[in-house]
């Protein structure tokens, strides 16, 4: 009888094991770097002004990205440079994405 409830314990773990991940369902945006971080300040990455910052939205469907108080636009592509929309130079960057069902921010300083 332990090993009938010993088996039932298992399987049933495995069962939910593979149970999605709600955050990774989700498919939240993400920024890629070009390249690493030089430093990190007040817990943010710092980037020097060579590197290019790409946001990639997972979901299809237009999303409202803001940054700083420069940038409030509506974009419908899955991925876009951010530097197409400001002008980098030394300073620190709040990105704020909405979506459908979600919103995302990200904070980073180039210098």
């Amino acid at each position: 009888m332990p090993k009938v409830i010993l088996i039932l314990a298992f399987a049933f773990s495995g069962l939910l094991a593979r149970e999605e991940d709600p955050i990774k369902s989700k498919k939240l945006p993400v920024i890629n770097f070009s390249q690493t971080a030089i430093d990190f300040e007040s817990g943010q990455p710092v980037f020097s002004k060579e590197t290019v910052a790409t946001l990639n939205v997972q979901r299809p469907g237009s999303v409202r990205l803001i940054i700083n108080d420069a940038v409030d636009t509506t974009v419908n592509k899955k991925e876009i440079e951010l530097s197409s929309l400001v002008e980098f130079s030394e300073g620190t960057y709040t990105v704020l994405i909405q979506g459908k069902d979600y919103q995302e921010t990200f904070g980073f300083t180039i210098r």
